[in-house]
């Protein structure tokens, strides 16, 4: 093979497995090295500041704040809630399906299977399911799904319990099927 020599006949798979070369490290409360970043992004601090703290590089430091940027102030704490709500919650988790569902011309069985991908439930949030039944309708999703993920950081911010939440968004949904269905839409 030229030129070098063959130690074995057998090929070694582990060189095509994806992964992590390292395991992510976590602080004693269980937020990982980015996390953290991401907090101390919220709370303005700069990139060599958030280096020094988390004691990571400036350039993984800068990457992160490039991260944290494009997805705006609070998304984090915003799609864990979700996420949380979405685990915990097996009322939350139907209606959710139901509504992704409907708005985008799919079925549940569809939908389910695309949350159950990895990062799935992040790219529903951040409208990022690029397929046929996206073309004409991503923009009211987007536009429903940062309402949402508003409105959560608002009862979040408020204190109120992820219950009334989700009663306050049954509603809302609830009046929007019945204004489209009286409007003859």
């Amino acid at each position: 093979m030229f030129g070098k020599k063959r130690t074995s006949g057998k090929l070694n798979w582990n060189h095509f497995k994806k992964g992590r070369k390292y395991p992510i490290r976590r602080d004693e409360t269980g937020r990982s090295a980015r996390q953290r970043a991401f907090e101390l992004f919220e709370l303005d601090y700069a990139v060599d500041k958030v280096a020094e703290e988390v004691e990571i590089s400036r350039e993984t430091a800068r990457r992160y704040h490039y991260d944290w940027g494009k997805r705006g102030k609070g998304w984090e704490t915003r799609h864990y809630t979700i996420k949380h709500m979405w685990k915990t919650n097996p009322e939350f988790s139907e209606r959710f399906v139901d509504d992704l569902a409907e708005a985008l011309g799919m079925t549940k069985t569809e939908v389910i299977g695309r949350l159950q991908q990895p990062w799935g439930l992040k790219r529903a949030l951040l409208g990022r399911w690029p397929n046929r039944y996206l073309e004409g309708v991503r923009s009211g999703v987007e536009a429903r799904l940062s309402a949402a993920l508003d409105m959560v950081a608002l009862v979040e911010m408020g204190g109120t319990p992820a219950e009334e939440l989700m009663s306050l968004l049954h509603d809302l949904v609830t009046d929007a099927k019945r204004k489209r269905k009286d409007s003859g839409g």
